[in-house]
């Protein structure tokens, strides 16, 4: 599974026993200067990329090409998490967390290492979690 479409047509959500507005979504984002910056997003709607670049501090922002995946997180398009930042402490400094999925208790999905696996956690832990991985972790506003 490469794209949120794809999980949906195999009904992720239902596999994960989760709602649909409770998956998240992971995009590894690159500034003019070479910034990598995670992004985690609640549900499947696209996420606001200007409130992201006010929230950093940037200017524009792009997603991260295929080798800068494969280069900095040994993962492909589609295929992003949370979780990768793991093995690779310091390859991508910044996260940005969706603020409507940091307030919640519900469980959200991280995948682990391939989309095969996945670890299901309260949205409300993944502030701490971030800040274990990451040197700068920003919450966007909730909406």
């Amino acid at each position: 599974m490469d794209t949120i479409d794809q999980g949906m047509e195999l009904g992720i959500a239902d596999l994960l026993g989760l709602s649909v507005e409770n998956l998240s979504k992971f995009l590894l984002l690159e500034d003019a200067g070479g910034l990598l910056i995670l992004l985690v997003a609640k549900g499947i709607v696209r996420p606001d990329l200007h409130q992201v670049r006010e929230v950093v501090g940037c200017r524009r922002l792009h997603m991260a090409s295929a080798a800068t995946l494969r280069q900095c997180l040994d993962t492909v398009p589609g295929r992003v998490s949370l979780l990768d930042l793991v093995g690779h402490r310091g390859q991508v400094d910044t996260v940005v967390l969706d603020g409507n999925l940091t307030v919640t208790d519900e469980q959200t999905a991280l995948p682990l290492g391939s989309d095969d696996v996945s670890v299901c956690l309260p949205g409300s832990c993944l502030p701490d979690l971030a800040r274990k991985l990451a040197s700068q972790v920003f919450i966007l506003p909730e909406s």
